[in-house]
């Protein structure tokens, strides 16, 4: 290694050092959160118009069943009036609405499906922001003590029960919860 090579490394890790200790690691925290939020407020805006295309397709399958039935009861009348020409023609229109409605459900499908992706993801997340959240309070809790103990031996088993924190047992049971509900 040459050394304007070492020297370089020197500078770069010298100025990472200067950057961090500028940082204020709750402000950076602060908007790790904030960016969290706008994603999981972008995906339920997505999940919104998922379910709401779901609803405009239900209405649609549902109006071409109605026209199918329709197109049976007049074919049935065009059969009884010997009318083979038009029964033709009815035959035709209900062939291409089934087909019609069939793709309208893969449709459905699709959407759903993707819907159900969507969903989870979003659990996943709230999830995962909720444990970062706990985790953040209990950093910032640390940090704005006055004199932090480090090294603090006075802490003997006997007073244990005494310092844990409320955020600790949120953590520790939206872990708990996740290991349940994912089935480890």
């Amino acid at each position: 290694m040459t050394f304007m090579a070492r020297l370089l490394g020197l500078l770069k890790a010298d100025i990472h050092g200067v950057l961090d200790t500028i940082e204020d690691k709750t402000l950076l925290l602060s908007q790790y959160c904030r960016e969290m939020e706008d994603s999981m407020q972008e995906k339920a805006v997505h999940l919104t118009r998922l379910e709401g295309c779901c609803r405009s397709i239900e209405a649609e399958i549902a109006a071409r069943e109605e026209e199918i039935e329709k197109l049976e009861n007049d074919l049935r009348l065009a059969l009884r009036k010997d009318k083979e020409r038009i029964a033709r023609l009815l035959i035709r229109k209900q062939i291409l609405c089934r087909n019609h409605s069939e793709n309208i459900r893969q449709q459905q499908n699709t959407v759903l499906e993707e819907q159900n992706q969507l969903s989870n993801l979003v659990d996943e997340q709230r999830l995962r922001y909720d444990i970062i959240k706990v985790k953040i309070d209990n950093y910032r809790q640390r940090h704005q003590q006055d004199s932090p103990a480090i090294c603090d031996t006075s802490v003997t088993p006997e007073s244990w029960s005494d310092s844990v924190h409320e955020n600790e047992i949120d953590l520790e049971l939206l872990h708990w919860k996740e290991q349940v509900s994912t089935g480890d």
